[in-house]
């Protein structure tokens, strides 16, 4: 059997450039480099930026693999690239979860950021948000489906991220459900537009049990809801009040997907708080298991696709 490093010519993937020494934050997997056209951006109106593919362990085109999206790219895998040098480490707990059997081994797209501001209206619910899903959507996952052996179809398809990353995974499920079928949503910002428009138009989230698939979760102090930041503080965003401002939001929208059919601590709503957690890297990088196991959960990631029926405008 080859191992991670060690892929017969057949096994290749159609295209792309192996990123060489990719860190410990890879785990046992490998990192590609997707080559990718600047008209690609510009007719969505996107700066270029990098995208890096990570495949699993044993990676083989004999066997197709589900495929989660990752926001925030640069700062999961390599501390060097990451914000302020600390990254999730995703590469490694994801081969971990891999080898004791508890996922369904996935294709890792790593999704990098341009920055601020521009990340914070990529993200978020915003023209250009929807344009950056557009591009995702009709640009890049072509472009990864033809290039790796993937399972297509939305059962096998997510989106995962933290804070804005944690918004722009809900707005994946949330703009093309016909495309993802689940999210991984750690620590999101939810905003008072996107509430009221799930609660007016989301009956359709609990309109098939177990079709799409959330997981949401966030950190903070539990008794400290309103705590007061001035402005953005390093200090406060990293030991937790971040979180604790976050927390109305994350119930309100937990409270919304129920009245909309979804069956909190189902197979297909899943909440966990990590009380006291910062709103960092290292603390989303603590728990990444939990959406991880949620999403790629071997009972139900296998099952074939089946017909996820009309786009949500």
């Amino acid at each position: 059997m080859p191992t991670a490093h060690e892929m017969p010519a057949m096994q290749q993937p159609q295209l792309g450039f192996r990123v060489q020494h990719p860190g410990e934050g890879a785990g046992q997997g490998q990192l590609w480099r997707l080559p990718l056209h600047s008209t690609s951006f510009r007719q969505y109106g996107l700066s270029e930026r990098d995208v890096v593919i990570w495949l699993p362990p044993g990676y083989t085109e004999l066997r197709s693999y589900p495929v989660i999206y990752a926001f925030d790219g640069q700062n999961l895998m390599n501390p060097s690239t990451s914000f302020r040098g600390m990254d999730w480490q995703l590469g490694a707990v994801t081969s971990a979860l891999i080898n004791k059997g508890a996922i369904v081994p996935p294709i890792i797209v790593l999704l990098n950021n341009i920055g601020w501001p521009f990340r914070y209206f990529e993200y978020g619910d915003t023209d250009m948000g929807r344009d950056h899903l557009g591009w995702i959507v009709n640009e890049l996952k072509p472009k990864v489906d033809s290039a790796f052996s993937t399972l297509r179809g939305p059962r096998h398809t997510f989106a995962i991220g933290s804070s804005m990353g944690g918004t722009a995974a809900f707005l994946s499920v949330w703009r093309h459900p016909e495309i993802f079928g689940g999210a991984g949503c750690l620590s999101p910002v939810f905003h008072l537009p996107l509430l009221a428009e799930v609660g007016t138009q989301g009956r359709w989230l609990g309109g098939r049990q177990g079709a799409h698939r959330l997981y949401i979760d966030n950190g903070g102090d539990s008794f400290e809801k309103m705590a007061e930041v001035q402005g953005w503080s390093p200090e406060d965003h990293y030991w937790g009040r971040f979180d604790t401002q976050l927390q109305p939001g994350v119930e309100a929208m937990l409270a919304i997907l129920q009245l909309q059919g979804m069956e909190l601590g189902s197979k297909q709503l899943k909440y966990f708080r990590d009380s006291g957690a910062h709103h960092s890297e290292d603390a989303w990088g603590a728990r990444a298991w939990r959406p991880l196991q949620f999403l790629l959960d071997p009972l139900v990631c296998d099952i074939g696709d089946a017909d996820w029926g009309a786009k949500h405008p």
